[in-house]
Parts: structure tokens; C-alpha cells; sequence
């Protein structure tokens, strides 16, 4: 069995040095040499894979690569690559977990520590 990981971000790496403490193997794909730096290449069963994937050579690389779990912890903007591994995972049954990032809590203002602008801050609105 072996993991696809969408990776090319911070948490993609630490969800790869999870899987290595698993004991499973892992290939990571990522889109640029840049985001191949993230994985150190100390991380045992873990296999880097860079180049974008297209809709045609994925069933190949499911395939070949003895895919038996897609997880997506890509780019929030990474729509494409996301909804590909979503019809593959209901294409060949294979189980598809995505990683969330935490929202970060709205605030109700706007505060402003340091600023360099030539003009008073403006007053807040006594309209909430």
C-alpha cells in the first residue's frame, strides 16, 4: 500500500514525516524543484515526484506507483490538482482524505501598530 501525498506545502512536509513514523511508503507529488526542498531526502520510504500531473497520466501513476490512499494536503488554491484526485479516488476506489488548514478567527476591528502614513488614522465607524 502505498500513500499519494499532494504536498508542496509546510504541512504537507509534516504530514510526510508522520507517515514515515507509520512505517508506510509514501510518494509526494509536487509541482517545482522549490517545493521538493521541503522533504528531506533522510525520510525513510518516502519518494518525491515533481511535475504536474494531468487527468490522462493519472490512472498510469495510480497504477504503477501501487496507490492505495490519496491524501490532499495541497495548496488551498490548488483547485485543479484537488479535483482530479477526487474523481480518480471515486474512479478506482481508493479512500481520499483532504487536509483543512484552521480558519483563522475574524476580529471586530482593525488595529494598526505601526504605520508610516502621512494622515491621522481615521476614527472607527459608530455604526457596528
Amino acid at each position: 500500500m502505498t500513500v499519494w501525498l499532494i504536498g508542496g506545502t509546510q504541512e504537507s512536509a509534516e504530514l510526510a514525516r508522520a507517515i514515515a513514523r507509520a512505517d508506510l511508503p509514501c510518494i509526494v507529488t509536487v509541482t517545482t524543484e522549490s517545493a521538493r526542498l521541503l522533504y528531506p531526502r533522510l525520510i525513510p520510504r518516502l519518494q518525491v515526484w515533481v511535475g504536474r500531473l494531468s487527468a490522462e497520466k493519472l490512472e498510469n501513476f495510480l497504477h504503477t506507483r501501487n496507490i492505495r490512499c490519496i491524501l490532499d494536503a495541497s495548496h488551498p488554491f490548488a483547485v485543479e490538482v484537488s479535483q482530479m484526485a477526487v474523481l480518480a479516488a471515486i474512479e478506482f476506489q481508493v479512500p481520499y482524505l483532504r487536509y483543512e488548514r484552521p480558519t483563522l478567527k475574524q476580529s471586530s476591528g482593525l488595529e494598526i501598530l505601526n504605520s508610516e502614513f502621512p494622515h491621522p488614522p481615521i476614527p472607527p465607524s459608530p455604526h457596528p
